[in-house]
């Protein structure tokens, strides 16, 4: 079993992350239920398409990571486009983590040590020390931020229910009613970590199907447990960080431990990223090690030093755009490998066309929308 928890923590560690902290506030703008919707509906999209990957990657006897699977099975224009939006996608990841980093870093500090600018990069430096050093496991590092994050989060619930205020979930604002969606996409999109799960689970492949729907159902519940939090304790003061809006309503213990679970969530997922990124650039683009690891490690901070752009417009745009190319992406991969994989599945989804034409229609209209109305 501690290969299906390692492997579990992993697609967990690559979603919860810098989204979950904008989801309070794009729940309050949009309105509580209209956003239960869309995480009703997105949530079940994305353990078809985690499925999906699963036995994309079970039918395949080469290693590869997303961009390696669309050129296998999709052709080399498709890899290009892969490259540019998986590429664009990590790397904007990466940027937001870095940016979201200096609210957690200042609120932990007291200030002191840290200004808001100092905190963001001694977050990217402290990252790429590890990463250059090499010293952890990422599989044993998202375990143990995994239980830590469970305790934190019904510890801040325990702590700060009686500051819930109910008429806070009874909201509506027609102008953002489209906020939670590319948000929740982004949140929900752990597909990256599916190549990493199966190496983990080498020889014990059977147990990916379980440790998916199991990593997507927990993932589910942390956010759920942490909208409910943000939303009903900080109303109109909700943040774009959630943690900084509570610390106007809730005393210092609690928002330090929030900022605490803050830190290590996107700590977590950076790390979990610049990981996948250096193995796809390894693995799909054939460069070295050591040049893969350089640029992981320095183009999010090129890109913090020439980026305008707050973390929401980030992945609100990560998600509703380039979310939505790579899950129409999927779609396709996952209809060819069924046909040409060259391997025998431990599983195989039974699944119809018409499912696959509402998730291409979700994501097309996502696209549309994002890009003819708010870009």
């Amino acid at each position: 079993m501690k290969k299906f928890w390692y492997s579990t923590s992993t697609l967990i560690g690559m979603m919860v992350g810098v989204g979950m902290f904008a989801l309070p506030y794009a729940f309050y703008k949009a309105g509580f239920f209209i956003g239960a919707f869309y995480f009703i509906l997105i949530f079940s999209v994305f353990l078809i398409l985690h499925l999906m990957m699963g036995e994309v990657v079970l039918r395949t006897k080469e290693e590869h990571r997303f961009v390696g699977y669309s050129g296998l099975y999709l052709g080399k224009a498709m890899r290009r486009l892969a490259s540019f939006t998986n590429l664009f996608s990590i790397f904007g990841s990466l940027l937001a983590y870095i940016l979201i980093a200096g609210s957690f870093m200042q609120i932990v500090s007291g200030s002191f040590l840290f200004s808001f600018a100092a905190g963001q990069l001694f977050f990217w430096f402290l990252m790429t020390v590890i990463l250059l050093l090499g010293v952890l496991k990422m599989e044993r590092i998202e375990l143990v931020m995994l239980v830590f994050l469970l305790l934190m989060i019904v510890f801040m619930l325990l702590d700060g229910i009686g500051s819930l205020k109910l008429n806070n979930f009874f909201t509506f604002d027609p102008s953002n009613l489209f906020l939670p969606y590319g948000i929740l996409i982004y949140s929900f999109s752990g597909i990256s970590a599916i190549p990493i799960m199966r190496d983990i689970l080498r020889v014990k492949e059977k147990m990916l199907k379980k440790s998916i729907i199991t990593g997507l159902f927990i993932a589910a519940f942390i956010y759920f447990l942490f909208i409910f939090l943000g939303v009903g304790v900080s109303g109109s003061f909700v943040s774009e960080d959630a943690i900084s809006g509570m610390a106007k309503l809730l005393g210092d213990k609690i928002i330090f431990l929030g900022a605490l679970f803050g830190l290590f969530a996107i700590a977590t997922s950076y790390m979990a990223y610049a990981f996948y990124l250096k193995q796809t650039l390894v693995y799909d683009f054939k460069i070295s090690k050591n040049i893969s690891l350089m640029i992981v490690s320095f183009v999010p901070i090129i890109l913090f030093f020439i980026s305008s752009a707050s973390f929401v417009e980030i992945i609100v745009l990560l998600g509703a755009v380039f979310g939505g190319i790579e899950g129409i992406m999927l779609v396709k991969i996952y209809k060819e490998a069924k046909k040409r994989g060259n391997r025998k599945p431990e599983y195989s989804l039974r699944l119809s066309a018409v499912i696959f034409y509402i998730i291409i229609l979700m994501f097309a209209a996502g696209i549309f929308y994002e890009i003819f109305y708010n870009l």
